[in-house]
């Protein structure tokens, strides 16, 4: 894995899909020839539901959400607060979701560690939904 690394905001066709009791964020990102291909990344495994607010770094928000939607890369949900009352919230995922080499990949804001792919296989963790995620920052 290497290469630019460039915001999902620049990806065509974003958008979010029920998988496997869970949700996966989809997009077609821009190869480096400017052709695109389709990407995809599992967010229950990154994004949760503290007291009704998203929670980055956390798990599951889908489990306890409802009327989720995406418009552009601002995610939006109902979801439970620990009363049992529903509330709204928003996310933007191109605050947290990158491209590079042509797969969505977490990065830790302000800055992105791109490895090189010998280094990819000692850092991916069992994905939710049976797919892997590089989570890494410097």
């Amino acid at each position: 894995m290497g290469g630019v690394v460039t915001k999902l905001s620049e990806a065509k066709n974003v958008r979010i899909e029920s998988q496997d009791s869970c949700y996966v964020l989809h997009a077609d990102v821009k190869l480096v020839d400017g052709t695109y291909k389709p990407a995809e990344y599992p967010l229950d495994m990154v994004l949760g539901n503290q007291n009704g607010e998203f929670a980055w770094r956390s798990k599951r928000f889908s489990r306890s959400a409802r009327n989720i939607s995406i418009n552009g890369t601002v995610l939006t949900a109902e979801l439970c607060a620990e009363n049992g009352s529903w509330q709204v919230d928003i996310f933007d995922l191109d605050d947290q979701i990158v491209v590079v080499g042509g797969e969505l990949v977490v990065t830790e804001i302000p800055s992105v560690r791109v490895l090189a792919a010998a280094e990819v296989n000692d850092f991916l963790p069992p994905g939710l939904c049976g797919r892997s995620a590089v989570l890494m920052g410097v």
